[in-house]
C-alpha cells in the first residue's frame, strides 16, 4: 500500500505542497488529464495555481481536465453549480482552452446515458491525476456510504449529512439539490495518481476512518488505501485524530516545513554540538520538539573553558560548564556526553584520538539522525567540530546541517525549516539562561529569538511568497537546516 501522508500546520502551506504536486505533474506531461473536485477545500490550491499562471511560471493551455461532479436539476448558471464555481474560482483565471474542460451537465436528457458517455469520454482519455476532497461522512465526489466500489460515473443521491453540509453554500437546506452526477469509485480508482485533500477539525474522523479504519462501502474514502499511489494532505486539524500514520512534512519549492508534530519519531539522534551552549541556541526549538518522541544524545566536543571566567582554575571553569549544560539538557530533554575534544586547544587539526572517540560512540549509538554545523559554518571551533565529526561517520546516516548566530545559512543553502510558537521558544530561551556565564557575557537568549523571528520573516518573504499579497502563514518562528544522506 502506497498512501503518503502529508500534514501542514495549516491549510495555507497544505495547499502549496498541493500546488508544487500539480506543477510537478504538469511540468512532467503538458497534456496531463486531471480530475478536479469543487467546495471550499480546493479554493486555495486554485488561487495559488491562477496565480502561478498569471506570474507565467504554469500552463494549462494543453491540460484536460474533468470535474467530478455537478447538480442535477439546477441551471449550470446558477451562482451554486459547479459550472459556475469552476469558471469563477479557477477555469476564469488561468490560460485552460475550453474545449479541454469537462463538467457533468446539470439537465441532461438522458443523465443514465450521459453517464456512460461521460465515463467513456474519461476512460479514452486516461487520468493523469485526480484530486479530491473529503465530506464529513467520508464521501469521495458525491460517492456517499453505502456507493458500491466498482461503480463508474452515475447518478448519485445525497445524503441528509451532506445536504447539511452544503447547505451553507445555498440560502436554504430546501434549496439544496437531492441528486448529482459523480465520477464513480472505480473511476477516480483508475487515476494513476491520487491526491487528497482535507483541511479543519470537522474532517478528522473522515480522515481517521479513511486512513486507518477498515476498507467498507461505509467509508467510500477506504477504497484509497488499494491505490498504489496516494497522497494525503492535511492541515493539523485534519490529521488530529490520526494514531497510526506516518505523517511527513509539506514542501514547498523544495524546502520542507517540520513541526512539531511532523517531525520524525523513534529514532536515535545525535546532536554534535561544538561548544557546551551550541544545541540550545542554535537548534534548541527543534532539538526539544524531537526529545518527546526521539532518544537524543547531546555530544559537547569541546569544554568551552575559554569563554568563562568563573573558577580560580581550569578544572572548576569546566566543572562550572558541564554544570550549566547539564541544567539546559535537562531543559531540552537531551543527554548530554562530553567528550572534551583536543582540537579546542590546539585550534588547527582534528587529532586521531578524538576521531577514535568519536567512531567508538557512534558504533555504539547507532544514530538515525545526527546533526553538525553548516558546511560554511565561519567559526573555528564550529568547522574543526563538524569535520571531526563527518571524519569519523558511519554511511546511511540522515544529516542535519544547522546554522548558528554566528554563520547563517546563505541563499540556496538549507533546504528544511522548523516552525514553532511561543511555547517551544520559551522553553529555548529557558535552556539558553542556564548556560548563566555565557548570557551574562553575550545576550545569546535575545540574539536566539531574534534570529529565529528574522528567519521567519526574511524567509517566508524570500521563498515562499513568490505568488500573492501575503507571505505563507507559519508559526512566528523559524530554525533552518539542510539535509542530507551521508
Amino acid at each position: 500500500m502506497a498512501v503518503q501522508t502529508i500534514v501542514a500546520e495549516n491549510a495555507d502551506i497544505a495547499s502549496r505542497h498541493a500546488s508544487d504536486i500539480v506543477c510537478r505533474q504538469l511540468g512532467k506531461k503538458r497534456h496531463s488529464v486531471l480530475l478536479l473536485p469543487t467546495g471550499s477545500t480546493p479554493l486555495k490550491l486554485y488561487g495559488i495555481l491562477a496565480e502561478m499562471v498569471r506570474a507565467g511560471k504554469l500552463s494549462f493551455s494543453d491540460a484536460v481536465t474533468f470535474n467530478l461532479d455537478e447538480y442535477l436539476g439546477i441551471s449550470e448558471k446558477h451562482p451554486e453549480s459547479y459550472h459556475s464555481f469552476m469558471w469563477k474560482n479557477f477555469f476564469g483565471k488561468i490560460d485552460i482552452n475550453k474545449r479541454n474542460v469537462s463538467i457533468p451537465e446539470t439537465s441532461p436528457k438522458d443523465a443514465k446515458r450521459f453517464c456512460r458517455e461521460y465515463e467513456q469520454k474519461i476512460s479514452r482519455k486516461g487520468l493523469d491525476l485526480a484530486i479530491l476532497g473529503i465530506g464529513v461522512n467520508g464521501h469521495i465526489g458525491f460517492n456517499e456510504p453505502g456507493t458500491k466500489f466498482s461503480s463508474r460515473t452515475h447518478v448519485a443521491e445525497l445524503t441528509k449529512s451532506t445536504i447539511k453540509a452544503n447547505s451553507r453554500f445555498f440560502r436554504s437546506r430546501k434549496q439544496v439539490p437531492k441528486k448529482a452526477i459523480t465520477c464513480g469509485l472505480k473511476t477516480i480508482m483508475q487515476a494513476n495518481k491520487v491526491v487528497l485533500l482535507a483541511f479543519g477539525k470537522n474532517k478528522a474522523k473522515a480522515v481517521r476512518d479513511a486512513m486507518e479504519g477498515n476498507i467498507s462501502e461505509k467509508v467510500p474514502a477506504s477504497i484509497l488505501q488499494k491505490h498504489g499511489n496516494v497522497v494525503f494532505v492535511l492541515d493539523r486539524e485534519a490529521a488530529s485524530l490520526l494514531k497510526k500514520t506516518r505523517m511527513k512534512a509539506p514542501a514547498i519549492e523544495g524546502i520542507r516545513l517540520y513541526s512539531k508534530f511532523n517531525l520524525p519519531k523513534k529514532k536515535r539522534i545525535i546532536f554534535f554540538s561544538p561548544h557546551p551552549d551550541d544545541t540550545p541556541v542554535s537548534a534548541g526549538g527543534i532539538v526539544s520538539a524531537l526529545s518527546k518522541n526521539n532518544e537524543i544524545i547531546e555530544v559537547v566536543m569541546t569544554t568551552g573553558h575559554h569563554a568563562i571566567n568563573q573558577g580560580k582554575n581550569l578544572k572548576q571553569r569546566i566543572k562550572a560548564r558541564e554544570h550549566e549544560t547539564r541544567l539546559a539538557a535537562k531543559e531540552l530533554g537531551t543527554k548530554p556526553l562530553f567528550l572534551k575534544c583536543r582540537f579546542y586547544d590546539n585550534g588547527k587539526e582534528i587529532l586521531e584520538k578524538d576521531m577514535r572517540t568519536i567512531r567508538k560512540l557512534l558504533r555504539n549509538a547507532k544514530p538515525d539522525i545526527v546533526f553538525v554545523p553548516h558546511a560554511r559554518d565561519g567559526h573555528p571551533t564550529h568547522a574543526l567540530s563538524r569535520k571531526t565529526a563527518l571524519a569519523s561517520m558511519p554511511g546511511h546516516v540522515e544529516l542535519w546541517a544547522y546554522e548558528s548566530p554566528w554563520s547563517l545559512f546563505g541563499h540556496g543553502r538549507f533546504n528544511a525549516v522548523f516552525e514553532f510558537g511561543e511555547k517551544t521558544m520559551k522553553r529555548k530561551i529557558r535552556a539558553i539562561r542556564k548556560h548563566k556565564s555565557q548570557v551574562e557575557r553575550t545576550r545569546f537568549d535575545t540574539a536566539a529569538k531574534n534570529i529565529a523571528e528574522f528567519r521567519r520573516i526574511t524567509i517566508a518573504e524570500q521563498f515562499f511568497s513568490q505568488l500573492g499579497k501575503k507571505p505563507l502563514a507559519t508559526e512566528p518562528y523559524l530554525e533552518l537546516f539542510n539535509i542530507s544522506k551521508w
